[in-house]
């Protein structure tokens, strides 16, 4: 996804796309091993990661290139 912004001339977008992600990422995974017990917290916070960038992923590239992915 990173490339179809960055070929597309979204540059911006992507830093946005990726500093998003970044966040989220660390909002999931220290809100899951928080709640849940170390070894589930992980495994479930690293799914819900995976889960949420793609959707983060069609977000970007449906509003700033006009394709939709899925």
């Amino acid at each position: 996804s990173g490339g179809i912004m960055i070929m597309t001339g979204n540059v911006k977008a992507n830093i946005y796309r990726a500093i998003s992600k970044l966040a989220l990422i660390i909002f999931l995974v220290l809100s899951t091993v928080i709640i849940l017990p170390l070894d589930y917290g992980v495994y479930i916070g690293f799914t819900l990661v995976m889960l949420a960038q793609l959707f983060v992923d069609r977000f970007f590239i449906s509003k700033c290139v006009g394709i939709k992915i899925f």
